[in-house]
């Protein structure tokens, strides 16, 4: 079977966490098809039109598109467009093999249907969080998709939610399932903490989203912020402290509310963090704090749970298919500072609630989430989608 996997994201030596679960996703799949990964990056001074590389288990093509900052949605299809006809200027020979094209995330799969038209593979869609709670509504009247509607063969969402979501918006007799990511639970393992010493981390940053409707609070961390001023003004211990990392999360406005705090020896500001010290940045700490505004399902939360820490979240998305509270962590409304607030208080006054509660998110990820079951899950979704002619 001949798949190609079509992303926008794919990490890089200058961004070495860009679109790292398509990485993980392809070096999964590669071991069960004939697989192909094609990915689309903007076009910048100094970068290659095309190139081939060839990985362990899969061959990755990098196609070199130019881009237009779109405003929904005057230049949306111009840039579908324009991905589409280099894709298949450039990538031709490997849509006529393919079987079926698995577009990795809503936007991709509109490129993919423009191309579809001039060929016979089956298309399917994989649905992972902004494309369908942000980007695809916004076009949702346009009339273009619901012809990308009919060339849909079959649609996958990472959560239950973003099923929920789409069926909000689209009606189809197409093949739906809900398949995982996953977490792959030989690096992400439960370590040995100090109970009595408590330390929070926060892995959203603060990244630019301008075309969403929180912008930098989408991942809820000024909402931490206002949490943390508070815990600031009541706890004066050294056995709590807070580490704060991801994109843009060193940036001006986090430094200067660091400074202000009475205590900001306690909050650590990192950054990014690269993929391969992720494992050891979750079991450094013992609480892990996700207070987005809006989410798919993300793998910080998999991640932390399967390394066996607390988590305290908020309800959105599917954090609720991993956070249950009281059962693998603890819940709050998004966007309030006081209720999450109350949260982390709760862990540093209970904190032998933080290794029971650990412990039973630790049990959830091995029955529900081990990575090992997302390649064999879409190796019978795309058995599905040949038979259904």
């Amino acid at each position: 079977m001949k798949v190609i996997y079509l992303v926008s994201g794919y990490p890089s030596k200058d961004n070495p966490t860009h679109g790292i679960f398509h990485e993980r996703a392809a070096e999964l799949l590669g071991q069960h098809v004939d697989l192909t990964v094609i990915q689309f990056r903007f076009l910048k001074p100094g970068r290659e039109l095309f190139r081939k590389v060839q990985r362990e288990s899969y061959d990755l093509i990098i196609v070199s598109v130019p881009y237009i900052p779109f405003l929904y949605s005057r230049f949306y299809r111009l840039n579908t467009w324009l991905f589409a006809l280099l894709a298949f200027i450039r990538c031709k020979d490997s849509f006529h093999q393919a079987d079926i094209v698995h577009a990795g995330d809503g936007n991709m799969s509109i490129v993919a249907a423009l191309i579809k038209t001039r060929f016979r593979f089956k298309l399917l869609a994989q649905f992972i969080g902004g494309d369908i709670n942000q980007d695809i509504p916004k076009i949702s009247n346009a009339k273009y998709l619901s012809k990308w509607q009919g060339l849909l063969d079959g649609a996958t969402f990472n959560s239950l939610d973003l099923r929920d979501q789409f069926m909000k918006h689209f009606r189809t007799n197409i093949p739906l399932e809900t398949i995982y990511r996953g977490v792959d639970l030989e690096r992400f393992l439960p370590a040995v903490r100090q109970v009595h010493k408590l330390s929070f981390y926060f892995l959203g940053g603060l990244p630019d989203y301008k075309e969403f409707l929180n912008g930098r609070n989408t991942k809820g961390g000024k909402t931490l912020m206002e949490a943390w001023a508070l815990i600031d003004e009541m706890y004066l211990t050294n056995e709590i402290e807070l580490h704060f990392a991801g994109p843009d999360s060193d940036i001006e406005i986090v430094q200067i509310w660091r400074s202000r705090l009475q205590r900001p020896d306690r909050v650590f500001l990192y950054g990014k963090i690269h993929p391969k010290d992720i494992p050891s940045f979750h079991r450094a700490h013992n609480v892990a704090v996700i207070p987005s505004l809006e989410e798919g399902l993300p793998n910080a939360g998999l991640e932390a749970a399967a390394t066996g820490n607390l988590i305290i979240s908020t309800d959105v998305g599917g954090l609720k298919e991993l956070v249950y509270d009281n059962l693998t962590g603890w819940v709050c409304k998004p966007g309030d500072p006081k209720a999450l607030f109350e949260l982390i208080k709760k862990a540093i006054e209970f904190p032998e609630e933080v290794t029971v509660l650990g412990n039973k998110a630790r049990q959830l990820i091995v029955e529900k989430f081990n990575s090992k079951h997302f390649a064999l899950n879409y190796l019978i979704m795309y058995q599905k989608i040949l038979s259904n002619t």
